[in-house]
């Protein structure tokens, strides 16, 4: 554009600057458009007509707001909000909707305080951040690691042991309170599990398990029983 200085546009913030010319090598008529928005940020395009670039850009503006306000919404999650959302246990409810088990998630919406239902213009905005909202939760949840206790299943089997034998005397099903029945986890629950990992008995020798009382170690505050050989945790409680 003849407007440039080094290449570089000189569209001033919130206008619109454009030049049609002819394609030297279609002779077709063709529009260079530019325009900048009131906090710096520019969009330039070629187009056949000046129609069809403010057309390209009302569209690129759209998008614009859209992801601000996908941003402004998950910006208000937990990674534990994100994977209970994002989990298949949570049917046509998962994303945005499932996240009404957890808070009020309409009023995490831009405006949401002042809006008037009544109002289409606000409800239709509202639904394109819901729908857009939900395929980022569900994109998110869907790069996490399986969960290292159930692997994936949701839910752990609780097996309780006579006290006097090996015999099984009751079976629990539980939410796995791993991943809280999401079955994936974040990098911050995962490292958690991992580090508590460390801290539990895994070579199976504790005939001569020694006590530790309550609050007698910086590991476990519960009284819990340490294998003599290895010295991690065997028993908690």
């Amino acid at each position: 554009m003849r407007t440039d200085v080094n290449g570089i546009s000189t569209c001033a913030r919130g206008a619109e600057s454009y030049e049609e010319f002819k394609s030297s090598v279609t002779g077709k008529p063709h529009c260079q458009y530019d325009y900048r928005t009131d906090d710096g940020a520019l969009f330039s395009t070629v187009a056949e007509s000046l129609t069809e670039a403010r057309a390209q850009r009302d569209a690129w503006i759209a998008e614009r707001a859209l992801e601000w306000d996908v941003a402004h919404v998950v910006g208000q999650l937990s990674m534990a909000d994100v994977v209970y959302a994002g989990s298949p246990a949570r049917g046509e409810s998962r994303g945005f909707a499932a996240l009404h088990d957890r808070t009020d998630a309409n009023m995490l919406l831009p405006g949401a305080e002042d809006a008037d239902p009544a109002d289409e213009e606000w409800m239709a905005r509202a639904n394109r951040t819901i729908a857009a909202v939900t395929d980022r939760i569900v994109a998110t949840f869907d790069g996490l690691p399986e969960c290292p206790r159930c692997h994936g299943e949701t839910t752990i089997t609780l097996h309780v042991l006579s006290a006097t034998s090996d015999h099984i005397e009751k079976t629990h099903v539980l939410t796995c309170p791993t991943c809280e029945g999401g079955g994936r986890v974040s990098s911050v629950a995962l490292a958690a599990f991992l580090r508590e990992e460390q801290e539990w008995c895994s070579c199976g020798k504790t005939e001569n398990a020694r006590f530790v009382p309550d609050g007698a170690s910086d590991v476990c505050a519960k009284h819990h029983w340490v294998c003599d050989h290895c010295g991690r945790i065997a028993q908690v409680g």
